[in-house]
């Protein structure tokens, strides 16, 4: 799975993402795009999941996007990684 975080995410938190092929929204060349904007850039890039903690992001996504997950974390102090989904 080819999964994109969110300029908001420590980058460290690539690392803890095993058996996937994880990018940075820095990495990419995409700091400071828009919400709206990254996902079309991102599914055009073809990446499964884009993890951010931007509420609201799952309001920008429309059909046209064609992202398979956009999946949002809450705040790192609600974060529990012992009950987080594997992705």
């Amino acid at each position: 799975m080819k999964v994109l975080l969110d300029e908001n995410l420590p980058h460290q938190v690539r690392l803890e993402i095993g058996g996937h092929d994880v990018f940075t929204t820095a990495f990419m060349g995409w700091a400071g795009i828009e919400n709206g904007e990254l996902l079309k850039v991102a599914a055009a890039s073809g990446f499964d999941v884009l993890i951010t903690t931007d509420r609201g992001m799952e309001y920008e996504q429309n059909s046209n996007t064609l992202f398979a997950r956009s999946d949002r974390i809450a705040g790192q102090a609600e974060h529990d990684r012992s009950n987080s989904p594997a992705l």
